[in-house]
């Protein structure tokens, strides 16, 4: 049985994905779907079955995801499938490259962009994949299409042995079944490492490195504790020494959050979207005219310069709103500049989900 493997999520700097590829939206709407803190969100269309995970990570709107895309066949046991994305999670944490633990020892992330970390997100996917190929030595073949149900319908389950033939009729019907597990839901080999971190880290001083992340110190000669973590290793003793430090540099700023309209008119901040940059405009031009009339009503030497002082305050909120339609299409604002571009920003889309600039104004 052949699959393919997604690595996704948004690490702090946007959403971000690998390999890339068409698939972006659905791994956004499993981002949206996932109201647990672990959850599995398996999405069905036409042939293709969607089998992902979603992990949430210590700042809001940050997670790491996973996906197995599986051609006309279905998995039938969603127990090993946490299994699976669980440990990939531990995986990635104990090699420190991509995940890692905070100063409070929660879930959080050392690389915004999976592309930088392409070797390490590679070989996360070997290994996905590999597990996923030996689940689905007993896949059944999938029914035909229920199109009496809509294709975005979605059904909801917390995870137990006896709910698992529901979830599984369910993953077929329904365009998104989301599955969650109540209590806790990291790996063994996660919970080690996060014990083991607690107790290492409360009595040892820490040590910040030339990139500025911080490790735990071991001995006076403060050399680096390491772990080189494998498939089925258990925790290591104190004198086995950590392949990288876990412990995370202070959290990144959470990006520009959803802003209603209007409500940061004058800031060059954030990201709006074509509908109330179609209003700034018209609010632009009926301000411009208005302006003009007053302007014109004084039969002064200063009309002139009356007529700039009162376009300044309209200048300034249409060029603050062009620059986040601008950010919106993950361009700078500076593109405004750019002749006939305001065509674009009045009718062109914008970016689906968070972007460098903040996070999707339509959500």
């Amino acid at each position: 049985m052949n699959n393919s493997v997604y690595v996704f999520g948004n690490l702090g700097v946007g959403y971000t994905q690998y390999p890339e590829g068409y698939a972006q939206e659905i791994f956004y709407k499993f981002f949206e779907q996932s109201s647990a803190r672990s959850q599995i969100v398996i999405h069905r269309e036409k042939n293709l079955m969607y089998y992902g995970y979603v992990r949430k990570l210590d700042v809001p709107e940050r997670y790491i995801g996973f996906c197995a895309l599986l051609n006309g066949v279905r998995l039938s046991h969603i127990d090993r499938l946490f299994a699976i994305y669980e440990d990939a999670v531990a995986d990635l944490v104990a090699h420190g490259e991509i995940l890692c633990f905070n100063e409070y020892n929660q879930l959080s992330s050392f690389s915004g962009l999976l592309k930088s970390k392409q070797q390490e997100v590679e070989r996360i996917s070997v290994s996905i994949r590999a597990k996923i190929e030996e689940l689905g030595q007993d896949a059944v073949i999938l029914p035909p299409v229920n199109y009496g149900i809509d294709k975005d319908s979605c059904k909801t389950f917390s995870y137990t042995e006896d709910k698992e033939n529901l979830i599984i009729d369910a993953s077929v019907q329904y365009g998104y079944t989301c599955v969650w597990k109540s209590g806790n839901c990291d790996a063994p080999l996660l919970t080690e490492l996060r014990e083991a971190l607690r107790k290492r880290s409360s009595p040892t001083p820490k040590v910040e490195t030339n990139n500025g992340s911080v490790g735990v110190a071991s001995g006076s000669n403060e050399e680096w504790e390491y772990y080189e973590a494998s498939q089925g290793d258990s925790l290591p003793s104190p004198s086995v020494q950590f392949n990288t430090p876990v412990i995370a540099p202070q959290p990144i700023p959470p990006m520009v959050g959803h802003q209603s309209m209007f409500s940061h008119s004058f800031s060059f901040s954030g990201r709006i979207r074509r509908l109330e940059f179609g209003l700034s405009f018209i609010i632009y031009e009926v301000w411009n005219v208005l302006s003009l009339i007053l302007a014109s009503s004084s039969n002064s030497d200063g009309a002139i310069i009356l007529y700039y002082l009162l376009l300044i305050p309209g200048l300034w909120f249409f060029c603050a709103q062009s620059a986040k339609r601008c950010h919106d299409r993950g361009n700078s604002g500076w593109y405004q500049l750019i002749p006939f571009y305001g065509l674009v920003m009045l009718f062109g889309g914008g970016d689906y989900g968070p972007n460098d600039y903040g996070l999707d104004p339509k959500r």
